[in-house]
C-alpha cells in the first residue's frame, strides 16, 4: 500500500490519538472505544459475549461469573510458523525466529487489515506490564477488534486509564494491532484462515493478524512481555523472562525466593502453586508464567510478575495435581475449549478419574466417552484473576518486587537428566538454560512427545538471536557489584523401563526445593560430577516416600554414554548459531564431554606419548610440529589434547589424535632435516590423497629426508645491541628455541655498563619481568666471563659506546646479525657503523627506519629480504599489527581511505609523574593521563603496502597501561561491505598459513586488554567490535606491543639468516 503512515511513522513519535486514528482510516471500524478498565466494562463485554453466543455462562453455583468460550477448531494455540520477527537484520532474529523485513512485512500485512474492522467496534485498550508505580513496568496500547481479548486482557494485565496518563505525559510504550480479520463476521469465533503475529523490535510495536486465540491475540502477553520485552530487556539491561516466581518459608520462617522456567505443560503453574507435603514449609505464590528481572542497588537480582491474572492449562489439572489451581478456578474464570458438564460445569481430562456422562466437547459436539478423543481439547485454559489464587502472597504486586535466591530450569525428561543438579558456576547455569530439552507438549505445534530443545523455555519467546541473548545472560557475570542467584536443574518427569513415573512430584516437588534451600544455607553438602553437583539422596528424604531401592537410585542416576551422546548434540546445536554463540557455551560443552569422553583416557596417553617425539624432532631434527599454526613445541600432554580440538574451527571436526601421533612416530623415524610441518593439514591432504599414511609422508617430504648429516652445524650467530623491553623479549624467544640446532644463537649482548652490579640487575630483568612474568627457565651469572647462563647457554654481556669499534670475533662471534634495539639509529649511515666491528654481517633496527631503508613488515613484504640484504628496520608495532589487516581488508575490498586511531600503551619514552619533556603533553604522567601524541604508523604503512600509499591519516592515544594496544581502523571501501563480510575475511586469514602469524581472531564479549599479554600474533581482530555499514567499516585490534611484535623480529631475523624452514605439506 505505497508509503502507508503506519509503514512511514512511528506510534511513539506521532502519538497515541494520532497513531489510533491511522489504525481506524485503515481498519474502518465502526466505533472506537477507548477502554478504562473498569468493572462495568468487564461485564458489559462479558455480557455482549453471551448474547453473541462467544461466552456459555456456567452455572453461577458451581463457577459464579465463568464462562465457556469454544474457538473455531483452526484457531486453538500459538500459530510458531506464522510468528515472526521483523528486525531490520535477519541475522538479529537469528536461526530460531521466523523473519520477514519490516518494510516487506507490513506491506503484506496492510492490505490484510485494510477494512479488517468493518462492522465491528475498535477497542483502545491502555495496559502496564507490572504494577504502574513500579520500576520495572512497561507500558502499551493493543488495538483491537475481539471483545474476548479486551475482557481476557481485563484479567491478564492492568487495563488502566493512568496508562494514557502516562503515555501522554513522555513515557515509552509499546504499540500493539489486533484484528481477527474477519469484517462483519458476528460469528460465535471469528477468525481468518491466514493468520500472522508479527513483532517490530526495532519500533516496539506488535501487529497480529486474524487469530483470537489467547497466545496470539493477548499481545500484553507472550508478545509484549516476552518478544518485545526480552528486546527491551537486552536494550535496557535487565531479564525478561518465562519464569514463575515463588517464595518458600521455612519452618523457622525464613523466605527463599526462586524463580523458575519450564517449557509449557511442564508443570509450571503447578510449582508456582506448590502445597509443600513436609511439615513446616510453605509456598507462597508470586507468579506462574512471566518474570521481569533486573540488578537492584544492593547487587541482587530482584524479580516482579508483570502480569496480573492467571493463563493455565486446563487439562491435568486436578486437586490431586494441583488444587490450588482448582480453587482458584473455582470463579470469575473464563474457559476455553473445555468440556461442557450436563449442569453447566466445565470437565477435562485429568480432573477425575470417571467420565462424566452427557459431557459436550470443545467442539459443542456430544461427547463419547467410548471414542478415545479428548472432551477437552489438550490445549484448553483457564484464565483467572491473581487475587483469586489462595496462595497468592500478600506482596506480590510490589513495584519493588523480589530479590531471587535462585533460578530453577526444568523439562519433561524421561531419562539421563536427574531428579535435582546444582549449577557449578553462573556459566554452567547458563549453559544448563541455553541447552534445555524437553518433550514437546500440545501448547505448540509439532508432534507430542518429541524432544526439542528449549533454552530458557524461550525457544519462541525470544525476540532477538538466541546466541546474543545466552550471551546477555552471560554478561550479568560480570557486572560491578552484582550477588547472582544460585542456578539448579529439575526433572520431576523420570521414567522406568516400564514407562512408570519414578518421582511422586506435585507436592513432593517440595523436597527438592527444599535441598535447594538448605543448599543456600549451607546445611547439606552436594556431590560434585561432571554434569553438575548432586545431593545425597539423605537429604531429599527419599526414605520418607516409600520409593523402591531401585526407584530411588533412579533419581540421581544418569547414563554416562547418553550424557556424551547428549553433549555432542548440544555441541552441534551450539554451532547452528555460528559466530555469535558465546565461546563460554562452547567451553562449558567441551570441558565437560572431555571429561567424559570414554576415550579421554587413551587419549592423555596419546598425548603423553607425543612430549618426548615433539621435543626429540625440535631438538635434534629441527622440525617445528604445529597444528593449523599452533605450535605443539614445550607443550604439556593437555594443551596438546586442545590443540588437537582447535582443528575444528578450521576443518569442522577435531583432528584425531591417535592418528596424529602416528604421523609424528614416523616423522621420528625419517631423519629429517630442519621443516615447519603443520601435522592437521598433513594429515588432511592425505586423507584426500587415499594412500596411506607411510607412503604418502615419505613421498610429500622426501626432499627433507635424510638431510640431518648434511646440516648438523648450521647456528647462525645472534647480538642484541641495546637490552630494553624489546631486546628482553627478543632474548626470550631466541633462547627458547636454542638447541634447535638448526636456528638463531643469541651470543651476545651489547649496553652501556650502568653499576657494578650491572651484570646481576641484566640477568635479574631477564629473569623477571612485570608484565610477561618469570622466565621459563633457569638464569645464572658467570661474573670472571661477564655472561647470562639462560638454560645452559652462555651469552656475553659486552660493554661499549661505539657500535663501530666492537670486536665480536673475540667473543667467538662470526658473521653475525646485530639486532639494535636502541633505536639512536635509524638511517643507513648511522646502523652502518654496526658493519664495521669484526663479526657483524647484518643488522636489523626494531623500530621504523629513515630514508630508503626498506621497513619489513613479515608476512606483507618479507620477500624484500634477500642473501644480500644487509641493512633491515622492522617498522613498529603498531605497523606490524594494522599492515597484515589492511592487505587483508584491501586485497577482498579494496581500501579508498581512512583513519587509523591508535590507543597505545605508555612507554618508558614517558614520564612517570610530571616533568620536562622534550615532546608535546609526553612531560604529563604516563600512569595518571590519556595523552595525545602524534603516531608515524599510518604514513609508515606505504612503505611495506604501498598501494595504500596517501590513503591513511592517524592519530594516537597513550593510555595508563603498562602493555597490550589497540588500533581501531575507520576505513572506506570501494564497495558496501557488511559486519559479517568483513568478519568472515578476517576469519580466514586468521586461519590461513600465509597470514595466521600476523592476524589472529577473537569472538568473545569478555575480553579486555590483558587476555591478549604473551600473544605471539602481530595483531588481533576483536570480531564482535567489528562494524559494517555502506562502504565503512570499521575493525578493531589489539595487539601485545612487545610480545607480539618481538615475536615479527624475530621472524624477520630467521628470514635474514636464511634459517626459514620450509613448510609442509606444500
Amino acid at each position: 500500500m505505497g508509503n502507508h503512515p503506519l509503514k512511514s511513522t512511528l506510534p511513539q513519535e506521532i502519538g497515541l490519538e494520532k497513531w489510533v486514528n491511522q489504525v481506524a482510516e485503515l481498519t474502518q471500524p465502526d466505533q472506537i472505544v477507548w477502554c478504562d478498565g473498569s468493572a462495568a466494562e468487564y461485564q458489559a463485554l462479558s455480557q455482549k459475549l453471551v448474547d453473541r453466543g462467544t461466552f456459555i455462562p456456567l452455572n453461577p453455583a458451581k463457577r459464579p461469573e465463568s464462562f465457556l468460550a469454544r474457538t473455531d477448531p483452526a484457531d486453538v494455540a500459538r500459530v510458531e510458523e506464522r510468528t515472526f520477527i521483523c528486525s531490520a537484520q535477519q541475522i538479529d532474529a537469528g536461526p530460531t525466529n521466523n523473519w520477514m523485513a519490516p518494510d516487506e512485512m507490513k506491506d503484506l500485512l496492510l492490505p490484510l487489515f485494510a477494512g479488517a474492522m468493518r462492522g465491528r467496534t475498535m477497542y483502545v485498550i491502555p495496559f502496564s506490564m507490572g504494577p504502574v508505580n513500579s520500576p520495572l513496568a512497561r507500558f502499551g496500547v493493543q488495538i483491537t477488534d475481539s471483545e474476548y481479548v479486551v475482557v481476557n486482557m481485563h484479567l491478564m494485565t492492568r487495563v488502566d486509564v493512568a496508562v494514557f496518563e502516562q503515555i501522554r505525559s513522555g513515557a515509552n510504550w509499546v504499540a500493539t494491532m489486533h484484528s481477527v480479520g474477519a469484517p462483519n463476521d458476528n460469528s460465535v469465533w471469528p477468525s481468518n484462515p491466514e493468520k500472522y503475529i508479527s513483532h517490530f523490535p526495532d519500533t516496539l510495536e506488535v501487529w497480529s493478524f486474524g487469530s483470537g486465540y489467547g497466545g496470539n491475540a493477548l499481545l500484553g502477553k507472550k508478545c509484549m512481555s516476552l518478544r518485545i520485552g526480552s528486546v527491551l530487556a537486552r536494550r535496557e539491561g535487565w531479564l525478561a523472562e518465562h519464569m514463575l516466581i515463588m517464595r518458600m518459608i521455612s519452618p523457622e520462617g525464613k523466605k527463599f525466593h526462586f524463580s523458575a522456567a519450564f517449557p509449557s505443560a511442564c508443570g509450571k503453574t503447578n510449582l508456582a502453586m506448590l502445597q509443600p507435603s513436609i511439615p513446616g514449609w510453605k509456598v507462597e505464590t508470586l507468579g506462574d508464567d512471566i518474570a521481569w528481572i533486573a540488578q537492584a542497588p544492593s547487587g541482587k537480582l530482584r524479580a516482579i510478575n508483570p502480569e496480573n491474572g492467571f493463563f493455565g492449562v486446563a487439562p491435568g489439572t486436578s486437586v490431586k495435581t494441583n488444587p490450588v489451581a482448582m480453587e482458584l478456578v473455582a470463579k470469575q474464570t473464563i474457559f476455553t475449549n473445555v468440556a461442557l458438564t450436563a449442569d453447566g460445569d466445565v470437565w477435562w481430562e485429568g480432573m477425575s478419574k470417571e467420565v462424566p456422562d452427557g459431557l459436550t466437547n470443545w467442539r459443542g459436539e456430544p461427547h463419547d466417552k467410548n471414542s478415545g478423543k479428548p472432551a477437552a481439547h489438550p490445549n484448553g485454559r483457564f484464565t483467572s484473576p491473581a487475587r483469586n489464587c489462595p496462595t497468592i502472597s500478600s506482596d506480590w504486586d510490589d513495584p519493588e518486587g523480589v530479590e531471587l535466591d535462585a533460578i530453577i530450569f526444568g523439562g519433561r525428561r524421561a531419562k539421563d537428566v536427574p531428579l535435582v543438579t546444582e549449577a557449578s558456576s553462573w556459566q554452567h547455569g547458563v549453559f544448563l538454560g541455553a541447552t534445555m530439552a524437553s518433550e514437546q507438549t500440545a501448547a505448540a505445534e509439532g508432534p507430542v512427545g518429541e524432544v526439542r530443545r528449549d533454552p530458557f523455555a524461550m525457544l519462541p519467546f525470544t525476540g532477538y538471536n538466541m546466541a546474543d541473548y545466552w550471551r546477555h545472560w552471560l554478561s550479568f557475570a560480570e557486572r560491578e557489584g552484582v550477588q547472582l542467584p544460585k542456578i539448579f536443574r529439575v526433572n520431576w518427569f523420570l521414567k522406568n523401563d516400564e514407562g512408570q513415573f519414578v518421582w511422586p512430584g506435585f507436592s513432593e516437588n517440595a523436597r527438592v526445593l527444599r535441598w535447594i534451600a538448605e543448599r543456600l544455607d549451607g546445611k547439606v553438602e552436594a556431590n560434585e560430577t561432571a554434569i553438575g553437583n548432586l545431593p545425597n539422596l539423605a537429604d531429599l528424604g527419599v526414605d520418607e516416600l516409600g520409593l523402591d531401592d531401585a526407584s530411588k537410585q533412579q533419581l540421581l542416576a544418569w547414563n554416562k554414554d547418553a550424557v556424551v551422546k547428549d553433549l555432542e548434540s548440544i555441541q552441534r546445536y551450539l554451532g547452528a548459531f555460528g559466530e555469535r554463540t558465546p565461546a563460554e557455551l562452547k567451553i562449558e560443552a567441551e570441558s565437560r564431554l572431555a571429561s567424559l569422553s570414554p576415550m579421554w583416557e587413551q587419549s592423555l596417553t596419546a598425548a603423553e606419548a607425543m612430549v618426548p617425539l615433539i621435543g626429540r624432532l625440535y631438538r635434534s631434527n629441527g622440525v617445528l610440529l604445529s597444528v593449523h599454526g599452533r605450535t605443539l613445541i614445550n607443550r604439556t600432554p593437555i594443551q596438546l589434547i586442545k590443540a588437537m580440538k582447535y582443528a575444528r574451527h578450521i576443518d569442522g571436526e577435531p583432528l584425531d589424535i591417535h592418528h596424529a601421533l602416528s604421523l609424528i612416530k614416523l616423522l621420528d623415524r625419517m631423519g629429517l632435516g630442519p621443516a615447519s610441518i603443520d601435522v592437521a593439514r598433513m594429515l588432511a591432504k592425505q586423507k584426500s590423497s587415499g594412500q596411506q599414511l607411510n607412503e604418502f609422508v615419505r613421498e610429500e617430504l622426501r626432499e627433507l629426508a635424510q638431510m640431518v648429516s648434511i646440516i648438523t652445524e648450521s647456528e647462525r650467530d645472534v647480538v642484541l645491541y641495546g637490552f630494553g623491553r624489546i631486546g628482553r623479549l627478543v632474548a626470550r624467544i631466541l633462547i627458547a628455541q636454542d638447541g634447535d640446532r638448526r636456528g638463531l644463537k643469541l651470543r651476545a649482548i651489547v649496553v652501556r655498563k650502568g653499576a657494578e652490579d650491572d651484570l646481576t640487575k641484566r640477568a635479574g630483568l631477564l629473569r623477571r619481568d612485570s608484565v610477561h612474568g618469570m622466565f621459563e627457565g633457569t638464569i645464572s651469572i658467570n661474573e670472571e666471563r661477564n655472561s647470562i647462563i639462560a638454560n645452559g647457554n652462555e651469552i656475553r654481556v659486552i660493554y661499549s659506546n661505539d657500535p663501530a669499534t666492537v670486536d665480536y670475533e673475540s667473543y667467538g662471534i662470526n658473521d653475525a646479525l646485530l639486532i639494535d634495539n636502541t633505536g639512536i639509529w635509524r638511517d643507513e649511515a648511522g646502523l652502518s657503523q654496526h658493519l664495521k666491528s669484526k663479526g657483524i654481517s647484518k643488522v636489523l633496527l626494531t623500530a621504523p627506519g629513515q630514508g630508503n631503508l626498506p621497513n619489513v613488515v613479515y608476512g606483507v613484504n618479507h620477500s624484500e629480504i634477500t642473501a644480500n640484504s644487509k641493512i633491515i628496520t622492522a617498522a613498529s608495532c603498531t605497523t606490524n599489527a594494522i599492515v597484515p589487516v589492511l592487505k587483508v581488508l584491501n586485497d577482498a575490498f579494496g581500501v579508498n581511505h581512512g583513519h587509523v586511531e591508535t590507543v597505545h600503551s605508555f612507554t618508558n619514552d614517558q614520564n612517570l609523574i610530571d616533568n620536562y619533556h622534550k615532546g608535546d603533553r609526553r612531560g604529563r604522567s604516563a600512569v595518571l593521563n590519556m595523552v595525545i601524541t602524534e603516531t608515524g604508523a599510518a604514513k609508515a604503512v606505504a612503505k611495506a603496502l604501498p598501494v595504500l600509499a596517501g590513503k591513511l591519516t592517524g592519530n594516537a592515544i597513550r593510555v595508563p597501561t603498562p602493555d597490550v594496544s589497540m588500533a581501531i581502523l575507520n576505513l572506506d571501501f570501494a564497495r558496501d561491505v557488511s559486519r559479517e563480510e568483513l568478519n568472515k575475511v578476517l576469519m580466514k586469514a586468521a586461519q590461513s598459513p600465509e597470514t595466521r602469524n600476523q592476524v589472529d581472531y577473537v569472538e568473545s564479549p569478555e575480553v579486555v586488554s590483558t587476555d591478549f599479554v604473551g600473544s605471539n600474533r602481530a595483531g588481533i581482530v576483536d570480531g564482535l567490535a567489528t562494524v559494517g555499514e555502506g562502504n565503512h567499516g570499521v575493525v578493531y585490534v589489539w595487539y601485545d606491543n612487545e610480545n607480539g611484535y618481538s615475536h615479527q623480529v624475530a621472524r624477520i631475523a630467521e628470514k635474514m639468516m636464511l634459517q626459514e624452514r620450509p613448510s609442509y605439506p606444500r
